[in-house]
């Protein structure tokens, strides 16, 4: 692992429904090639859609 003093650029997915939606391993091949180009890259999981137990009231909220 390296670090870095500079910051990046980032590339972040904020994504409902995707516990089984195949994202995951979409992301997990094409990162790499983005963190390779020098950016980071962030994926959150909106919790309280899909199969997640967590409460939301919509899921654009």
């Amino acid at each position: 692992m390296t670090t870095h003093d500079a910051a990046v650029p980032a590339i972040l997915a904020y994504l409902p429904y995707c516990k089984r939606d195949g994202t995951c391993m979409r992301d997990a091949l094409t990162h790499p090639g983005f963190t390779g180009r020098g950016y980071t890259c962030i994926r959150i999981v909106m919790h309280g859609n899909g199969d997640s137990k967590d409460l939301m009231a919509d899921e654009y909220t």
